[in-house]
């Protein structure tokens, strides 16, 4: 698996993860991933300034949020991306962050297209 593009092989959506969530929350689930998908654009607004700032604890603390949210609802390479970004913020070690933050911000456009199927 190359560094640019880890986690492809993984599931945009665990399903594991969201049917339950759908069976447990009903309605409920539509309004919070909504919410979810709503919220996020301001915040990746801030993950994209902290890479051009390079301001590495901007960068963690901002995809630590986001990652945990996106576990939460089962969005599993959104999840890993943004884990893999906040992992390597904490050691100060990222790789090319601005691709990284392109290619959160495309999983995070998947995850739309993914939730707007249901």
């Amino acid at each position: 698996m190359s560094e640019e593009y880890p986690f492809t092989g993984l599931p945009s959506i665990d399903g594991e993860v969201v049917r339950p969530l759908k069976e447990l929350l009903g309605d409920s689930f539509a309004e919070l991933v909504n919410d979810f998908i709503s919220s996020f654009p301001p915040k990746l607004n801030e993950l994209k300034t902290a890479s051009n700032t390079n301001d590495i604890s901007s960068m963690m603390q901002i995809s630590h949020t986001l990652k945990s949210s996106s576990g939460s609802f089962g969005f599993t390479r959104l999840f890993k991306r943004l884990e893999h970004l906040e992992l390597q913020a904490r050691k100060n070690n990222i790789v090319d962050h601005p691709n990284q933050v392109k290619l959160i911000n495309e999983e995070f456009q998947s995850v739309i297209k993914e939730m707007n199927k249901n």
